[in-house]
């Protein structure tokens, strides 16, 4: 290296040392991360490569970076030359390869045999796909006769009126009953896929903690952390098909399914918050009906819809009581750059990367008063399917949180579509 350019490289590097010492005593959102040098420091979206902690002559977009008088995040320091958090360009940054996704087919054909229940619960006419969708040459090729679960043909009587074309009760909720933190009462059968986990040693005798969904025959999809409540009790039992968990005078048919097996994702390392997801499986095969039936998954992961709807029997409020009747709630899709503003040296080691927003995302209300909170966690967040009348496709799984409803502090839900292949592989598994 010629002395000029030494020069040069000597007067940026201190520079940038100068400026680092500035921004990090400043109030500027600029971490320290206490990375190597070559370790991933964040996750970037779709397929783009991840920011890699890298020294300042190896990140092309450093310059630019500053002059844009945008401040990277530092990761450690080489005696007096930081390490910087490097975003993704075309030089020399070290990046790792990442890991093709599957196909997921399965979900796909499984959310459209889902559907077909709905014809099987009617005597109306097809719910299935609106005519200017194109339905899969190999799904219409699929007859209901294949599907391999059980349906149940006597269904008890109910009194409550249907909509034709809805397939949802058409007795509106009661719209004066608070919720969720901000929601309302949900009515029956309009999320047939929602489970209630409980930790006691029998049915009758259950401690009822977190929520979850129902994808198949034999999984619930639920929240990792949900496996245990305290140190030693775990979740045994699953409940489908309930509205009101203290009285029956909501005409809902539940049932209680005994919990066999916890499988939670490999990458979960508590008490770290990242890859909070888990399955269990139940012993029994679940009976479908009107009351019961599984939720479509999202494999999309460009899919950003602007509201979502959250459900559960959490708490309506940080310090309040769990909620004895099923609630939902609209919730606001957060962007991930406001998420971590919000959520910025909150939770320390437990969120060492911020907000991943390809594997986590952010709901609920910027001016406040509506949330999910304690006791929804692992709580489906959803909307509705725009290929299927009456079913609904999940996005999020409920994972943690600051205070319930609290303006500027959003609930976080771990993506699906992120992890639709590892789902896939274990609850229906390729012979």
């Amino acid at each position: 290296m010629h002395f000029n350019e030494y020069f040069q490289s000597a007067v940026f590097n201190i520079a940038l040392f100068a400026l680092c010492l500035f921004i990090t005593s400043s109030q500027q959102t600029v971490k320290k991360l206490d990375l190597d040098e070559g370790v991933i420091c964040r996750k970037s979206q779709g397929l783009e490569p991840d920011y890699v902690c890298s020294r300042p002559e190896n990140c092309d977009s450093v310059k630019d970076l500053f002059k844009n008088q945008t401040y990277p995040d530092i990761c450690s320091f080489d005696g007096l030359k930081p390490i910087i958090c490097c975003v993704p360009g075309n030089g020399k940054t070290f990046l790792l390869n990442r890991t093709k996704i599957e196909d997921p087919i399965i979900a796909k054909e499984k959310c459209q045999q889902y559907s077909e229940l709905l014809n099987k619960f009617s005597n109306g006419p097809s719910v299935t796909k609106f005519k200017q969708m194109k339905r899969n040459t190999d799904l219409n090729q699929m007859s209901s006769s294949s599907m391999n679960f059980s349906i149940a043909t006597n269904l008890p009587p109910t009194t409550t009126i249907v909509d034709e074309t809805t397939k949802q009760p058409s007795i509106p909720p009661n719209e004066n009953v608070l919720f969720v933190v901000g929601g309302i009462v949900a009515t029956l059968m309009e999320f047939p896929h929602m489970a209630l986990l409980g930790y006691g040693l029998t049915a009758e005798e259950n401690i009822w903690g977190c929520g979850g969904s129902l994808i198949s025959e034999r999984w619930i999809l639920t929240a990792a952390h949900c496996q245990k409540m305290g140190l030693s009790t775990v979740a045994r039992w699953a409940r489908l098909g309930d509205l009101n968990t203290i009285v029956n005078t909501d005409n809902a048919q539940h049932k209680d399914y005994r919990i066999m097996e916890h499988v939670l994702h490999p990458d979960y390392k508590p008490p770290s918050l990242y890859n909070d997801i888990a399955l269990f499986r139940l012993k029994e095969v679940v009976e479908f009906t009107s009351y019961i039936r599984p939720i479509c998954l999202n494999f999309d992961p460009m899919l950003n819809p602007t509201v979502q709807i959250a459900t559960g029997w959490g708490r309506t409020s940080t310090d309040g009581p769990t909620s004895a009747d099923l609630l939902k709630v609209d919730l606001t899709t957060i962007p991930a750059d406001q998420c971590n503003s919000s959520y910025f040296g909150t939770f320390g080691q437990k969120l060492k990367f911020g907000i991943l927003n390809d594997s986590q995302m952010c709901a609920g209300s910027i001016d406040g008063g509506k949330d999910t909170c304690s006791g929804d966690s692992g709580g489906p967040l959803q909307i509705k399917n725009p290929e299927y009348v009456g079913m609904y496709t999940q996005i999020g799984i409920t994972s943690f949180g600051k205070f319930c409803g609290d303006k500027d502090a959003p609930g976080v839900y771990t993506r699906v579509s992120k992890y639709i292949s590892w789902i896939e592989k274990i609850v229906w598994p390729k012979i």
